[in-house]
């Protein structure tokens, strides 16, 4: 067997790799390479759609063996998650020539932007081998800043010992502030010392029995309380607090209860085979929660701060949007473009979020990626602004842009130098003329937004120009301009 390395950014016309790489748009991005965003914040990232197109000369049917630098990068399943970095394998034939594969990245907290390669090995149907490496850019869009909310976590309540283990404490404030991270200053009333009662189950029959408690001091936030238990059911649980009050605006009731509680299963969920304690942002590839392993502590208590705040029938700001078994709500209908249902124990058991691709809140075990760690996803943060909880603004949620001028202004014979700018959604962007034309000699580059060229013609060009993002469920924006072309 021949085997040939080609490098995407060094491809001459006398050796040109057999596959080609494009993007959601269909443009061919082989040598430009891959973009990968990660959001602000501990949140679920944008899937990115990749198509792999075979050339003429590439002797059919051929495998073709995709890897990645880094850990935190995924494909879509099936794929594998190894400590190297992720792996897929799919075909090329005759009747089906091109192949669809999404690639993400699991989010870290640094703030830094990464650059990493995607390896392509291509077996055709005559033996021949090739390697292309596309590079992949990462915008880490991660800021330094202060939460707007507090999550507080109270551990004085636990007689377990469990939490005696400092990384298990770590880990639940870590969680909470994760999903505190989203929210704005909620402009709670201030809640008076000993006005608010919470529940703790008993250390051996939890979910059966226990003990309800008085908060000394007065609420600031969410208060939580986090105990150990050792229950027959051996699992985890987060609930809120119906044993007094909700919160209130300007005296105004929100429907989102004051306090909660979460119970650790001190053995490990489901199993009794113990803990995981990885830190959130490191080990994917090592973490889960399937039946017959040990369970990724953050996750699960993630995952029941998310009940505690948020998904319990207890908070009257859910329970009123429930309908037949759905959410009724049109922040998450327009999102979605239906309303999601709800199972009896307030998870979304068949939603799968459509920018990142993942299960969302209770659908964890769903989705098109590897089913490793659990983290938030937007669809849960927008179900929190349904019911009422105040998010702050984050890269999440800002919307597409175009910055345009109403008119331009380019001389005959001169470069124009000019060019649109577009930010928010999901980078890349893809730019075009809607309608109208350019002036003659003037292209407008679908990539950077530049009027390349040079025009030939004097003269006053009206059109409309449209930017698009990676986002499925996001609308493309378009303004209308004047170019004007004056003599030199």
């Amino acid at each position: 067997m021949s085997l040939a390395v080609l490098t995407a950014a060094a491809l001459t016309s006398a050796q040109t790799a057999p596959i080609s790489v494009h993007d959601v748009f269909d443009r061919e991005i082989t040598s430009r390479g891959v973009t990968l965003t990660d959001w602000e914040g501990h949140i679920a990232n944008p899937a990115i759609r990749l198509s792999l197109k075979a050339r003429p000369e590439l002797q059919l049917p051929a495998r073709i063996d995709l890897a990645a630098s880094n850990a935190r990068i995924a494909f879509d399943l099936p794929s594998r998650l190894t400590e190297a970095g992720p792996s897929k394998v799919v075909s090329l034939t005759k009747a089906s020539p091109a192949a669809d594969i999404w690639i993400t990245i699991f989010p870290d907290y640094n703030g830094q932007d990464e650059a990493h390669s995607l390896t392509i090995r291509i077996e055709d149907a005559n033996e021949h081998e090739f390697r292309l490496d596309v590079p992949i850019h990462v915008l880490d869009q991660d800021q330094t800043r202060n939460l707007d909310y507090k999550i507080v976590c109270d551990f004085s309540h636990d007689q377990s010992g469990f939490f005696e283990n400092s990384t298990a404490k770590q880990l639940t404030q870590r969680a909470a502030d994760d999903w505190a991270y989203f929210l704005a200053d909620q402009k709670f009333d201030p809640v008076a010392p000993g006005s608010e009662k919470a529940w703790i189950w008993d250390l051996d029959n939890a979910f059966t029995s226990g003990r309800e408690i008085v908060v000394a001091q007065g609420v600031e936030g969410t208060l939580l309380f986090i105990h150990g238990i050792r229950g027959r059911e051996k699992r985890s649980g987060g609930i809120a607090s119906d044993r007094s009050g909700i919160h209130t605006r300007a005296g105004e009731p929100t429907g989102l209860r004051r306090s909660g509680t979460i119970s650790i299963e001190v053995t490990g969920n489901w199993n009794e085979l113990g803990w995981q304690f990885l830190q959130p942002d490191e080990h994917y590839e090592r973490s889960g929660n399937q039946r017959a392993m040990q369970h990724d502590f953050y996750s699960i208590v993630r995952h029941e701060i998310g009940h505690a705040i948020a998904f319990h029938r207890v908070h009257p700001a859910l329970s009123r949007l429930e309908r037949n078994r759905q959410i009724v709500s049109r922040v998450l209908s327009d999102y979605l473009g239906r309303n999601p249902a709800v199972a009896e124990v307030e998870h979304f058991y068949d939603t799968i979020d459509p920018v990142s691709r993942v299960g969302v809140f209770g659908n964890e075990y769903g989705g098109d990626f590897p089913r490793k760690r659990w983290i938030i996803t937007k669809f849960d943060l927008l179900a929190l602004k349904a019911m009422g909880w105040l998010l702050r603004e984050t890269t999440p949620f800002q919307t597409l842009r175009l910055l345009a001028p109403a008119s331009l202004k380019m001389s005959v014979g001169k470069p124009s130098g000019l060019a649109l700018t577009a930010s928010g959604g999901v980078p890349t962007y893809r730019f075009s003329v809607a309608s109208g034309s350019l002036p003659p000699g003037v292209a407008l580059d679908s990539f950077t937004g530049e009027f390349a060229g040079t025009p030939s013609a004097k003269g006053v060009y009206r059109l409309t120009v449209e930017v698009r993002d990676q986002d499925p469920t996001a609308k493309p924006v378009r303004k209308t301009l004047a170019i004007e072309v004056g003599k030199t």
